[in-house]
């Protein structure tokens, strides 16, 4: 009878553990797999040198720029991706999948002519759902700058999951979105109110980010040295002077595009290319899911979080997974209380992150203590408000972020991130949770939108030296598919991305980068604002990072 010896025994045990065990962190493929069906006769599929990560390199979108900017033209829309004659293909195809498992899809783009896309520039989405366990998560695509592209996804948990792909926007949008920034400074119209004594009634204008944009006719005021040095210009209305400015709105939701223009854009935001569903078992490991990491996130190193792992987490079953670390905080009013307690919580941002403020002053009966404030009703909500415990012990707070901003209100609501950083002084503990996403995308170039995350990063330094123990989060953008917004925002999401993991770089080690993309991605978030339940779940998340349990 044929016998290993021990030593033999031993060894082939070992290696069969250092198998699993690779298997079991997606390090190597077990399996070779070879590209098969309706799209290999295609030579673009030479593909070679690819290799799934689970961490994800940045993306370098903004190289794109002037490929972008050279579509300036609402012509040749035949040639658009189209995705109802577009395909996809599993590109290592089983009959099931185990947990663990990368699946990998091909997506080859067409246009309304079934003629194949042979460049690059479109951007497109991928995201796991089963409605049956309450289970989604998202994935992440791959440009090959070709007309082809590759769609990953996990293989988080056991079950029959369906997968989908689809068309975040075209090129043809991104270029035009671009180029009427460019020539406007702004997507939408932002007005400047004027008022003074001897006027009755009062003045309105147009504003925008550039000085020269195509909407002004007339003398223009500029108020960048007011913006915190960012730029910002009204028309100068005929009778006021500069000063004369007192408020500001915006007009409607509507961009100022022409009529071809604006149904090409709410025709092609978001079309589905296909559905495809897999069978997922239990891996080796007799997993059923896959679990976050031992790793508290209270002890999860700051500079981590930039490094962006595929996908950052998953819900099931209504809860979020993460796959950074352990979230072991619990959202209690006991634990929220010991952490905030003589720690302000200080939000800065759009109307997310005061729905955010709005969320824990409520979780924790905090009542508000901004006197002109009565509520936090949609006609005070863009000024400056805080609440606080009775005892004082606790304190939360929210501000908007400096011009653009579209909304309405007073000259004098809006300030900076470097403004109010500026205001802590040394040697204090506090939490900053900053954003920026919907009302820069609807206004700045990917260059002035840098200029306003430099300002910030400079006084996020300054604050770091004074008060080391300071706990600073940014929270990136969100997906969202809201069916009239015109705004590219797949596109605006990667490039505000990009500006932002470069703009930080120096202190990743000291700031976390808060990803919830896939978690609104995956669960197919429509609207600006998200549930109140994800919400609450951001949250905790967040908080997460900078609690102890």
């Amino acid at each position: 009878m044929f016998r290993l010896s021990t030593t033999k025994l031993k060894v082939f045990i070992a290696l069969m553990i250092i198998l699993l065990v690779l298997r079991y962190f997606n390090s190597i493929d077990l399996q070779q797999y070879s590209y098969t069906g309706q799209l290999t006769n295609d030579a673009r599929h030479n593909i070679t040198g690819y290799q799934s990560r689970d961490v994800l390199k940045p993306v370098d979108i903004l190289r794109k720029i002037p490929e972008y900017m050279e579509i300036t033209k609402l012509d040749n829309l035949q040639a658009v991706a189209y995705a109802k004659n577009s395909n996809i293909e599993i590109r290592n195809n089983k009959v099931q999948y185990h947990i663990g498992d990368t699946i990998e899809i091909y997506v080859e783009l067409r246009d309304s002519r079934n003629e194949a896309i042979t460049k690059g520039g479109n951007v497109l989405r991928i995201w796991m759902t089963e409605e049956s366990l309450h289970a989604s998560a998202g994935g992440h695509v791959i440009d090959f700058n070709n007309g082809l592209y590759l769609a990953i996804v996990k293989a988080l948990w056991v079950g029959s999951p369906k997968i989908t792909v689809a068309i975040g926007c075209t090129k043809k949008h991104i270029g035009i979105y671009l180029n009427f920034l460019e020539k406007h400074g702004t997507f939408f119209n932002v007005i400047g109110i004027f008022e003074k004594e001897d006027h009755p009634g009062n003045a309105e204008t147009q504003c925008a980010s550039i000085p020269n944009s195509k909407f002004f006719e007339r003398n223009v005021c500029d108020f960048t040295a007011e913006n915190y040095n960012m730029s910002f210009y009204c028309e100068k209305p005929v009778g006021y002077e500069c000063r004369d400015w007192t408020k500001f709105r915006h007009h409607a939701d509507t961009p100022p595009l022409d009529e071809d223009t604006a149904v090409f854009f709410r025709t092609n935001l978001y079309p589905k290319i296909q559905d495809v569903t897999v069978k997922i078992e239990e891996d080796a490991l007799s997993r059923r899911k896959v679990s976050s990491p031992v790793k508290s996130c209270s002890d999860f190193q700051a500079a981590k979080t930039w490094n962006r792992s595929v996908p950052v987490g998953y819900m099931y079953d209504n809860k979020w997974i993460s796959l950074q670390c352990s979230i072991d905080f619990p959202r209690t009013t006991q634990a929220y209380t010991k952490c905030l307690t003589k720690i302000p919580l200080i939000f800065i941002g759009d109307s997310t992150t005061r729905i955010f403020f709005v969320n824990v002053m409520n979780f924790l009966s905090l009542k508000l203590d901004t006197p002109e404030v009565k509520n936090m009703n949609e006609k005070s909500w863009q000024r400056p408000v805080r609440a606080s415990s009775p005892d004082g012990e606790i304190s939360v707070e929210w501000m908007p972020h400096e011009h653009p901003f579209a909304s309405s209100g007073f000259r004098r609501n809006l300030r900076s991130v470097s403004a109010r950083l500026s205001e802590i002084g040394s040697n204090r503990d506090v939490i900053i949770l900053i954003h920026w996403y919907l009302h820069p995308a609807r206004y700045l170039s990917p260059e002035l939108y840098r200029l306003h995350v430099k300002n910030a990063v400079e006084a996020i330094k300054s604050l770091l030296q004074r008060s080391p123990n300071a706990k600073i989060l940014v929270k990136g953008p969100h997906s969202h598919t809201y069916p009239h917004s015109l705004v590219p925002y797949d596109f605006v999401a990667k490039f505000m991305e990009q500006v932002i993991y470069e703009e930080f770089k120096d202190i990743h080690n000291s700031v976390y980068y808060v990803d919830y993309w896939d978690m609104t991605l995956g669960n197919q978030n429509v609207n600006a604002h998200p549930t109140d339940s994800v919400n609450s779940i951001m949250i905790n998340n967040f908080m997460s990072f900078v609690c102890h349990n």
